[in-house]
Parts: C-alpha cells; structure tokens; sequence
C-alpha cells in the first residue's frame, strides 16, 4: 500500500488528489521579496528532505488496524506536503515496533504550492532542479573540506540538503509522484538530468509511456485509486477539470495489464484512497480489465517488495522472511473471499465478520458518456517524404512572387522553387490552382501550450524557470493555429516579472509528443515593464505585497539584478584563477537563477522585453547599454513610434500589435500607425498575437498594419512581419521565414491573397508533412469530431 498509514490522525494530511495525492499540501504562507536582493536569493518553499516519516508513526496511528484487517501486513507511509515531501518509512501493520525500514526513499512531488514560491508547475521544476544541484554542491564542498580543511572555511551544515546526499549518490532513491502521461515523461526527464533512481508513483497513464519505462528500466507504484477526471492548468494557472468518459477510465482499469505485457516493473498501490477497503476493490477492477489474479497477488506482494528494496525481508512465503501471512477463505481478491487471520511479524491476529469487499457504490462513478471523444485533426496521417506544390502563386518573401509557381519540398526541406517543377513518381502532388503559397506565419509573442501556469508571480526576478519544461501537446490552441497558417510560436512567460523565465520557440507539430516542438532555436529570456510587474492593479507595500510598486522600483530591479549576476561572474572567475594557481578552494554555489543572467550578459540568451511607455523603454535601452548586453525586441511597444530612433540605434527590433489600443491606462496612447512609424525608422517590426484567439488570424493583423501605413509599408513587407521579420528576431532565419532552398518546408496554402479579407487556410505543412487540411477538417467534423 502506499499512504498515510500509521502516522498520527490529522497529521501530514494534504489536500487529496487523484492517484497519487497530487494535492499542494496545507499552504505555507510565505514573505515575499521587498527588493531585488531578497527576489534573487528567495528561499523556497516547501522542501522538506529532512523530514523522517520513520520518527513519526505509530501502531495506533492512522488505519494500522484496518489495513492489517483487511489482509495488509506492510505499508509505506508517505506526506504529501511540500515539492521534497519527505522520506518514507516502510511499516509493518502490527500493534508495536512497527518500523521495518526507514528511509526508504525521498518523495518528489513537482506541483505549485500554496502560499509562497514556487507557485506554479515551471517554478516548482526550477525549485527541484536547484536545490538538487545544491545538494551534489554541498557534498563536494564537504567532502572536500574534510579532506583537506587547511586555509579554508568550514561549509554551513544545511539539514535538508544532508538529508538529500544519499538521494544524488543513488544509495536512496527518489520516488517521483506522477500521474499523467506528460507527468510521466517529465519526471523520468527530470531523473535524468539529476542521474537520480527514480520510481514513479501514481503512474495513472504509465500504459501510454511503457516504452519509455521499460527503456530506462523506471518502475511504477501503480495507483489503483482511479480518478473521473483529470485537472488542468494552463497559463493563468486556474485548474479546469476535464471529466472521462467511459473508454479512458477502462483504459485506467487495464493501466497494469499494458504494464505487465510491456514487462515494467510496477507494483498496485491505494493512492490515498480515503478508506483502506476501496484498495482492495479497485485491484478487483484491475484484474477485470486485463491483469490476472496471480500478476495482482505478485504486484501486491514480492514486487513492491523487490521494488523498495525489502524483497529479501518481504513478499513471499521463505524460511527467514519476516513472517507477514494471510489466511483467508478463498482468492484474496474474489468478492466472496473473507480474511480469517492475520500474522504481522509472527504476531497472529483474528479477524472476525468482515468481508474484503465493499459497496461497488463506493467506487469512482463512471462519466456519462459512453462515446469516445474523437481528437480534432485526428485525420493526420504521415506526409510523403516528396511533396510537389504547383500552379500557385508563391509569395516567397525573399525573391519576389513567382506567378504559376510551384514548391518540391524533399525530406522536410525546400528543394526547388521556380516553376514547371517535376517530382518523382511516388510525391504527392498538390494542385495549388488559384491559391497563394507563403511561408508558415511564426508567432513571435504567444502563451499557448503552457501547462501550470505562464506567470512565477511570487518573485519579480525568475529567470530560472523554463517554459520549456511546461509545454504541453494537447491544447487545443495549436491546431486553431495551425488552421490560421501558424507553424512557430514563440511561447514566453508571463509579464508579472521584472524579469520572467526563459522562453520556447517552438513548431506547433499537433499530434506529435511535446519533445517534437523543439528543433534548436536560440534561447531567450521574458523581461516585462510597467503595470504588469509592479503590480498596478492593488500592489501597495503593504500586506505582504511584492516588489516593485513603481517604474523606478522596475528599472531598479533590472539593475541590481545585473550587478549580482556581474559579481558571481567574478566568483567563478575568481574560483577558476585560484585553482590554475593550485590553491585549496571551495568552488562556489551554482545558482541558475544568476547563471542565466550572466549568460544574457556573454549574450548567449536573447531578451523579450514586455513595455509600453516612452520613457521607460528608453530606461531599459539604458540599462542594457550600461551593462553592455542588447535587447533583440521590445514586445508590444505600443508607443515605440515616440522612441523609434532611440530603438534602432540600440538595434533592437520591436514586436507589436497591429491595433489594438486603450485596454489599460498605459495603452492609452497607442495608435495603429505604430508598427509603419517604427519601420521608417529601420527597426525590424513584427506582428504578433499575445492570444490564443489573434494567433489564428494573423495574417489579417499584417493586413490592418498594411491599412494604416498610409503607404509606408508593402503587401511584401507587412507579411514579412508574420513570417521573415519574426525569424530574424527569433535567430531562427536560417531555418524558416522565406521560401527558399534549403529552408524548413514550413509552408501555409491560402485560398486568396493572405491579406485578403476573403481568404482562409486550405493547408498548412510543417517540415514537409500535413498538420491542417481544411477539406478533411470539414470531413472530420461530420463524424463526431469534438473539442
């Protein structure tokens, strides 16, 4: 089993979840930054390695008498408070001595906390990483230190990352909670970046990643407390629940036959379940749906065993095994079968009139709909290696436009452009007649696909957490997108931060796995001004609210940020001098947070910088010059036609909207001619969408920036801001924004001219390959396509 057992009643009770106990935990409420410094060094929350379940059970705690009643002889006990919840202890459920082995593992659970930092998924990720990273710092330092203490400062002793020594030496492992499938995938990544010995607990669709498990020989503590619907949380961080149907919650029930027949090692756990009964019958349920009898009795007994380490203590009847048996009247798991005794420890134990089953009424209730949901664009099928575009016009955004035209694409890159262009025999031929062809529009500001939150409000200065640890492949977003000719978007952080997290320019593959987005564009990092990051709407000083308050407190920010990241530059670069000097030093703390920073410096990340207000885009543009780094886009930069030559002899490119204006006080004097006034300038402009609803009609917001130029911008030029312009800004040029030889075959077919009021997108292709086909989108959704 794997609970709360034994510990005192009330005691590590955290809010419930499904599976796993994925709740956040009692909150801790936290005292936010009051300056730059305290937003830098921030201490976490919720990192509880040092916390000893073993010193804190009891035989009269928590359901001890139940469970063993129903025939559980041992149980591992684990809190569900915290990002480090603590490390478990194996119990035997006896009426005394009841610690069989403690500490059995340390328990991950990577969820936003209540109360303080991290807040969100991403933050919470970042929090892992560094205190991890922490922990091998602090081994070495010790170790070093003990070696050889001569002309150096002894380490501080730090509790927690003592108690998470033996988790980086693989001599405990790390229980990671995780219930879904990109959950999953994330953890068992997160293993490997930390080269911690995982195991996973919860494992809800660990079917859908056996693979990969199987691959990197991960087990699985699978929950058998199945859950009715599965929460969600996309940018703004509110949780939506998605309800199952029928067919997902049988393929919930049959999770450990797909385990069994991939051969992952895996054991049946209750997940929290409220009552110890519901274990019992819901293993029943399992065995209905695929798992047989005996692979229920073994993933209930010798492998859980063998998977925490006690298989040669526990799990099978042996000659000096701990002698945990159960006498029942028939198959443990039958409805009819009755538990008769129970020895714990060699301690016999009768249990009189109770039966292993309980009311199939107190099982999960099914979703009332027994139809499978059917998932958009499901009719996507593998593209033709060899793809023939002919007979359009192809706006090429780099060589003119090519009348009668046609595009051979060839392994997911342009390979011809020009016309009368012929193909081998197996291409797919597609007759363009009557239609544009251009490039795929990239989105250069966008927060689509952000799972967990987009925004680490509890801190101003983040830059430790990545986007790119959140991106998830199943929002609905993409394919609208798609269906607007969008296939890149440049995914940021939120602007609740002076200074956000790192960004993921990402190709908007639908159906792919999210690890298919990326293809190695340059990193960058979200910087944001004005009434977003000093919190305008209620932020006083007060009440524990957050720094900044004020444009000044932001520029503040920004530079004092800086400052750190200079001086732990020089640590290191102090640190590398003294050790070519054979001197016995310490090597300093590797924090990301000024790691990132001091990379932003050497110019390795590019900034996106959120603002609006005259001056203080020129205040930024300072900063930037004082510290010798540059911005690569202003984003939104709704007055940026009052600065236009203060921005170009930066060189920093500007990302804004067509026209849209006056939805807050600092968007008061923003005018549609912004994007035409900055491009006189030679500032290199894009259109971007910052929403999930605009992202689809891009090519309508290039055509208002033609409307309102007055003349001062081309048809060419206003689709280059949805496609070349935002490449250029992104590093990506090489790859994609021009149909050119040699390019990504990212390409949108339109019906007209794409500024056109009239036109829409009949096809959209991403490296050579099909992700929007209107015809068969219409065709799709005669069939019960729902969303």
């Amino acid at each position: 089993s794997f609970t709360d057992t034994g510990l005192p009643n009330g005691n590590g009770a955290a809010e419930q979840g499904a599976g796993g106990g994925r709740g956040a935990g009692p909150p801790q409420q936290q005292q936010l930054p009051k300056n730059a410094h305290e937003a830098i060094f921030q201490t976490p929350i919720g990192l509880n390695a040092d916390r000893m379940l073993g010193n804190q059970v009891v035989s009269e705690g928590k359901n001890v008498e139940a469970s063993r009643n129903l025939g559980i002889t041992s149980a591992l006990t684990v809190s569900r408070d915290g990002l480090l919840t603590g490390q478990s202890v194996l119990i035997n459920t006896g009426d005394s001595n009841i610690v069989v082995k403690s500490p059995i593992a340390l328990h991950i659970n990577p969820a936003p906390l209540r109360g303080g930092y991290p807040s969100t998924l991403m933050g919470a990720l970042a929090v892992l990483r560094q205190a991890f990273v922490d922990a091998d710092w602090y081994r070495q330092v010790w170790q070093r230190f003990n070696a050889n203490p001569r002309g150096i400062s002894r380490p501080k002793y730090d509790p927690v990352l003592e108690a998470m020594v033996p988790v980086i030496q693989g001599q405990l492992p790390a229980i990671i909670h995780a219930n879904w499938n990109a959950e999953i995938k994330r953890a068992v990544a997160l293993a490997d970046e930390l080269k911690l010995k995982p195991i996973i607990a919860g494992g809800l669709e660990a079917g859908m990643v056996a693979p990969i498990l199987k691959s990197k020989d991960v087990p699985v503590l699978v929950s058998v407390n199945y859950a009715t619907e599965k929460p969600r949380a996309g940018f703004n961080g509110n949780q939506i629940a998605v309800t199952f149907d029928t067919k997902s919650l049988k393929d919930f029930y049959s999770n450990a036959s797909l385990l069994e027949k991939e051969g992952v090692r895996f054991a049946l756990q209750s997940g929290f379940a409220d009552r110890p009964q519901l274990f019992i019958e819901n293993i029943r349920k399992t065995i209905e749906n695929g798992l047989t009898t005996d692979e229920a009795l073994r993933a209930t007994t010798l492998s859980p065993a063998r998977i925490l380490g006690m298989g040669n203590a526990l799990g099978s009847i042996e000659a000096g095994k701990i002698a945990n048996v159960v006498v029942a009247t028939g198959d443990p798991f039958a409805r009819e079968s009755r538990i008769r005794q129970v020895f714990v420890d060699g301690k016999l134990f009768e249990v009189t009139g109770l039966q292993v089953t309980v009311n199939p009424q107190g099982t999960p209730a099914a979703a009332s709909s027994t139809e499978p949901v059917t998932r958009p664009g499901s009719y996507i099928t593998p593209t033709p290696s060899e793809v023939l575009i002919r007979n359009a016009t192809v706006l090429t955004m780099t060589k003119g436009t090519i009348r009668n035209g046609s595009v051979l694409i060839r392994n997911g890159k342009i390979a011809a452009v020009g016309t009368n262009l012929s193909a081998s025999p197996d291409a797919k031929v597609i007759d363009a007649s009557g239609k544009f062809v251009m490039p795929g529009i990239i989105d250069a500001h966008s927060h689509m696909a952000i799972e967990g939150g987009g925004n680490e409000s509890t801190s101003p200065v983040t830059p430790n957490v990545r986007i790119a640890d959140v991106i998830r492949d199943d929002d609905i977003t993409i394919y609208r997108a798609l269906a607007g000719g969008t296939t890149i978007a440049n995914v940021l952080h939120g602007s609740a931060n002076v200074i956000g997290g790192t960004n993921a320019v990402i190709k908007l593959k639908w159906g792919r796995p999210a690890e298919d987005f990326f293809f190695g564009a340059p990193l960058g990092i979200k910087f944001a001004l004005g009434e977003n990051p000093k919190r305008s709407n209620g932020n006083q000083l007060l009440n524990n609210r957050r720094f900044p308050a004020t444009r000044m407190g932001v520029e503040e920010t920004l530079r004092e940020s800086f400052i750190e990241a200079r001086h732990y530059m020089k640590e290191w670069d102090d640190y590398e001098a003294a050790k070519r000097r054979d001197e016995n030093v310490l090597p300093p703390r590797r924090d990301f947070k000024l790691e990132t920073l001091a990379d932003v410096l050497r110019g390795k990340i590019l900034v996106h910088a959120h603002c609006y207000v005259a001056p203080e885009i020129i205040a930024l543009l300072n900063v930037a010059d004082e510290f010798g780094f540059k911005i690569k886009t202003l984003q939104h930069v709704l007055e940026g036609y009052k600065v236009a030559r203060e921005i170009s002899a930066h060189g920093a490119g500007a990302s804004t909207f067509a026209d849209f204006w006056g939805y807050k006080w600092e968007a008061w004097d923003a005018i549609p001619y912004n994007a035409a006034l900055m491009a006189r300038q030679g500032i290199l402009v894009s259109i971007n969408s910052d929403s999930d609803e605009r992202t689809r009609r891009l090519y309508e917001e290039a055509g208002r920036a033609l409307h309102y130029s007055n003349g001062e911008i081309t048809e060419d030029d206003a689709l280059k801001m949805i496609t070349l312009n935002p490449a250029i800004q992104l590093g990506i040029e090489n790859r994609v924004g021009s149909i050119e030889v040699g390019k990504d075959a990212d390409i949108a077919i339109f019906s007209a001219h794409p500024l056109s009021s009239y036109t829409h997108v009949d096809m959209t292709m991403i490296d050579g390959q099909i992700y929007f086909d209107r015809d068969e989108d219409l065709k799709s959704r005669t069939k019960g396509v729902t969303q």
